[in-house]
C-alpha cells in the first residue's frame, strides 16, 4: 500500500479559514453584546420623594408670586429643616428660614429658572442635578448645581446644596474671571458714591505662578471662562454629538482597537 501523503497546503488553508471564521464570530458576538448593553434603556422609577421634589421646584423655587411660594413651602419642608451649606455657616432652621432664602434669591434674580436634569434616590435621601438660568440687566447666565435632600415623615428635613456660583457671577458681570489673558492687571469694580457718581477702581489680583496654578486646579480649566456655557442636558447632547461624529469618522478607535479588527493569521480584516 502506498504511503499516505498529507497535503499540508490544504490543511493550512482549512486552519486559516477556521481561525478567520472563529475570529469573525467572536468579534461579532462581542460587538452585539456591547451594543445591546449600550442600547438597553435605563429603567427610571418615580417615587413619592422624587415627585415632591419636582413639585418643590415648580411651586416654590420657580414660582414668581411670593404668597404662593410661602404657602407651598410648608407642604414640602419639615418644621425642623436645616440647610447645610459651607458658605452659610449660621443657617436658621425651619420653614420660614427656607422661604426667606427662596425670596432673597428671587428678589435679586427675578427671572431665575431652575431645571431638574436628573435625580438619584437611596434610602431617605435624593440627589438632584440642577441647571440654572437667570439674567441681570442685559447679561444672562447659565450654571449648574447639586442638592441632596433628606426626608423625614415625607418632608425635607435636611438639604445639602452646592452650585457653581463663580461661573454665574462671571457671566452676570459681577466679578472678573480669575483666569484671563493680558487684558490688564486686576479686576474692575464699579462703585457708586453718595452723590450718584460711578467710580471704577482696579482691584489687584495675585498673578504669580502658584496662584494661577491653584486657580486652574480649583476651576478645572486652564482657559478663560467660556462665552457660551452648556448645562445639564445641553452638555450631554453636545457630548453625544461629538462622539457620534467621531464614530462616523472612525477616530474614536484607538490603535489597539484598530489592530483587533485585523486577523494576523489570514491577513484579512475582521468584519464586526
Amino acid at each position: 500500500m502506498p504511503p499516505v501523503v498529507k497535503d499540508e497546503r490544504k490543511s493550512g488553508i482549512r486552519g486559516l479559514f477556521k481561525t478567520t471564521a472563529l475570529a469573525t464570530v467572536v468579534a461579532t458576538l462581542t460587538n452585539v453584546f456591547f451594543w445591546s448593553k449600550k442600547k438597553k434603556p435605563a429603567v427610571k422609577t418615580v417615587t413619592l420623594h422624587k415627585t415632591q421634589i419636582r413639585k418643590l421646584y415648580r411651586r416654590v423655587w420657580n414660582q414668581p408670586e411670593q404668597i404662593s411660594r410661602d404657602h407651598a413651602c410648608s407642604e414640602y419642608i419639615h418644621p425642623e429643616h436645616i440647610l447645610i451649606d459651607p458658605s452659610n455657616p449660621n443657617p436658621k432652621p425651619g420653614v420660614e428660614s427656607y422661604c426667606n432664602g427662596v425670596n432673597a434669591l428671587r428678589q435679586a434674580l427675578p427671572t431665575i429658572k431652575m431645571y431638574i436634569d436628573d435625580m438619584i434616590e437611596q434610602g431617605c435621601k435624593v440627589a438632584v442635578q440642577l441647571s440654572f438660568v437667570a439674567s441681570l440687566g442685559e447679561r444672562k447666565a447659565k450654571w449648574t448645581g447639586t442638592a441632596v435632600m433628606e426626608f423625614e415623615d415625607d418632608l425635607i428635613v435636611k438639604t445639602w446644596i452646592n452650585t457653581d456660583s463663580i461661573s454665574a457671577m462671571i457671566q452676570l458681570g459681577l466679578v472678573n474671571d480669575l483666569l484671563r489673558t493680558n487684558s490688564g492687571i486686576g479686576s474692575e469694580v464699579a462703585t457708586t458714591t453718595a452723590g450718584g457718581a460711578k467710580i471704577t477702581n482696579k482691584v489687584p489680583l495675585r498673578r504669580d505662578k502658584e496662584a494661577v496654578a491653584a486657580a486652574q486646579a480649583l476651576l478645572g480649566r486652564t482657559e478663560e471662562h467660556p462665552t457660551e456655557v452648556l448645562t445639564g442636558k445641553e452638555w450631554l447632547e453636545y457630548f453625544d454629538a461629538i462622539q457620534e461624529e467621531e464614530w462616523e469618522h472612525g477616530s474614536q478607535m484607538s490603535q489597539k482597537e484598530l489592530e483587533l479588527q485585523h486577523d494576523d493569521l489570514s491577513g484579512l480584516d475582521v468584519v464586526v
